[in-house]
C-alpha cells in the first residue's frame, strides 16, 4: 500500500497545487448543520453512496429525481416498513438503477436511520445550578 505523503504528493501535482487540491475537498459540516439535517436526508445520502458504489456516478446522478419518486423521497418511516414485494416491485421499475441487493439496502438502512433517532430521543442535562438533574424526553417518531 502506497504511503498517504506519496499519494499526497501526486495529488497535488495533478491538480496544480495544494490550494487547488484543498478547493476539490468536501467541507466538513458545523455540528449545527448536521443536527439540522433531516432523517430523510441521511437517508437519501446513504442510498446515494450506495448507488453509486460500482457504477457510473453521473448516470445514478441523472436518475436521482427518480429514486427520490420511487422511495417516497426516502421518508425512512415509510422505507423501513417496504414489504418484500415492495422491494420487488422496485426492482423492477427501470427508472432506477434494478439491483435487488441494493434497493434492499435502503429498507436496512431505514430501520437504522429510525433506530439511532429513536435512541438518541432521550437527553439528560443539568439545571444552570447545576444541582438537579433535568430529564427531557423528545420522541421524533
Amino acid at each position: 500500500m502506497e504511503e498517504f505523503n506519496v499519494i499526497y504528493d501526486r495529488a497535488v501535482s495533478i491538480k496544480g497545487g495544494p490550494e487547488q487540491l484543498e478547493r476539490l475537498l468536501p467541507h466538513p459540516r458545523s455540528e449545527r448543520e448536521l443536527s439540522d439535517t433531516s432523517d430523510d436526508r441521511y437517508l437519501s445520502e446513504m442510498t446515494k453512496c450506495i448507488f453509486r458504489a460500482g457504477f457510473v456516478w453521473k448516470i445514478i446522478e441523472n436518475k436521482w429525481p427518480d429514486f427520490e419518486r420511487a422511495f417516497k423521497r426516502f421518508n425512512p418511516k415509510v422505507n423501513a416498513m417496504m414489504s418484500d414485494e415492495d422491494l420487488e416491485q422496485l426492482a423492477d421499475d427501470a427508472s432506477i438503477v434494478r439491483n435487488y441487493r441494493k434497493i434492499e439496502s435502503v429498507r436496512a438502512n431505514a430501520q437504522f436511520v429510525l433506530e439511532v433517532r429513536l435512541s438518541t430521543a432521550v437527553s439528560v442535562r443539568l439545571s444552570p445550578t447545576g444541582r438537579e438533574t433535568i430529564c427531557q424526553v423528545s420522541l421524533h417518531y
